[in-house]
């Protein structure tokens, strides 16, 4: 028996990059998996090659309305959610001085907004237990140039949900480093 096998995983920006190579591994060890994001031809490629198990999700993580429909898909077709991986999200590096409103309010649209509401709008749709699983960034644990906005977006969302009362719902965070240059 594989894994995750007959669990339900919904990966949230997964066309591309760290979701989409953890939507491939969840399927490959056996889970039915809901991939969602922006990229309509690419998340339907993906589902083709997948085969199935899969149902690809067009969902835009800054509208609610496009997270109640990703959720509800995900619950018609395939039941009670087992895993979220929340790695939807948008990075803009600048530094500081030179970020304009505009580019401040997409991030937290995207990065902040859309894992609050992509958990919240989960919660109802969980299997006892189920699992959370936010993709962060390692500028996290250390500062990095142009990074301030994507540090404020990936931890807020972890630490409200982890201290959420009554809570019992693992959750988990990935803070991947880029390669180092030597």
């Amino acid at each position: 028996m594989s894994l995750l096998e007959g669990k339900v995983a919904v990966v949230t920006g997964g066309n591309s990059g760290i979701g989409l190579a953890t939507a491939r591994a969840f399927h490959a060890h056996g889970a039915k998996v809901v991939i969602a994001g922006r990229d309509r031809g690419t998340l339907e490629e993906v589902s083709r090659q997948l085969g199935h198990n899969v149902l690809a999700v067009p969902t835009d993580v800054t509208r609610l309305s496009d997270i109640d429909q990703l959720m509800t898909r995900a619950h018609e077709t395939f039941g009670k959610l087992d895993i979220l991986f929340v790695n939807a999200g948008i990075y803009k590096g600048a530094p500081l001085e030179e970020v304009d409103e505009g580019a401040f309010d997409e991030m937290l649209d995207a990065n902040f907004k859309g894992a609050y509401f992509t958990v919240q709008k989960a919660l109802p749709f969980f299997n006892e237990p189920a699992s959370i699983i936010f993709n962060g960034s390692s500028s996290t644990s250390r500062a990095l140039p142009g990074c301030q906005r994507t540090t404020s977006c990936t931890t807020s969302p972890l630490t409200w949900i982890r201290s959420r009362p009554g809570s019992c719902t693992p959750c988990s965070s990935l803070c991947p480093r880029p390669p180092s240059r030597r």
